[in-house]
């Protein structure tokens, strides 16, 4: 591929996703990909409120301390977004924590994770 056409092709496929978006197209047609908005700064530097984030489900043996996933437990109205502090592959609980934030760190079942 010729250096020219690079930027051709990164323009075409961002104002493909652009369109599937606006389209209403759901993302989880494409691959299990889901789209979630930061609804909050807590995040910062690394992701800020109105920021997008595409999340794919992962196995639990793939998440890592590290990571930041996208998680909605059931007294959750909304999903939030947090980094992974461990991962207990053994019960399948997700230790996560805000990124600016001087909180305890929160457990997550696996089961309530909707992507990373």
């Amino acid at each position: 591929m010729s250096n020219k056409t690079k930027p051709i092709l990164t323009v075409c496929l961002c104002a493909s996703l652009f369109i599937l978006i606006s389209a209403g197209i759901g993302l989880d047609k494409i691959r299990g990909l889901q789209l979630y908005a930061i609804d909050s700064d807590a995040m910062s530097p690394e992701l800020k409120e109105g920021d997008l984030v595409l999340a794919v489900k992962t196995p639990l043996d793939q998440l890592q301390a590290g990571d930041i996933i996208t998680y909605q437990s059931a007294n959750q109205p909304l999903p939030d977004t947090k980094r992974v502090v461990n991962v207990n592959p053994n019960t399948g609980i997700v230790i996560v924590i805000k990124d600016n934030q001087v909180i305890e760190n929160e457990f997550v079942s696996y089961s309530d994770i909707l992507g990373k």
